[in-house]
């Protein structure tokens, strides 16, 4: 049942990529941390700031007080309740 289920999703991203799209193109539609403040827990350190999206090898785009920083590992710990703002890309 399981396996079935996984090469019916594996079917369906095939086809999609057949068709040219991309998963991070739909990965990026359906974030829904886009504008948000969030917090990341990183293993040694925690850092704060803004999502500014996903980049093109699908790492999280994050506005830092250090700048822009693409982070490919890590937890989001807390998401601002606060309404997305609109990010500078």
């Amino acid at each position: 049942m399981l396996l079935g289920r996984l090469l019916d999703a594996l079917g369906h991203e095939i086809l999609a990529m057949e068709r040219g799209e991309s998963p991070i193109s739909r990965a990026r539609e359906a974030s829904w941390l886009d504008g948000r403040e969030v917090e990341l827990d990183l293993g040694e350190q925690t850092i704060a700031g803004r999502v500014a999206g996903l980049g093109d090898d699908g790492s999280l785009l994050l506005d830092a007080p250090e700048g822009r920083l693409a982070l490919t590992m890590g937890e989001v710990v807390r998401v601002s309740d606060a309404a997305p703002t609109e990010v500078a890309v």
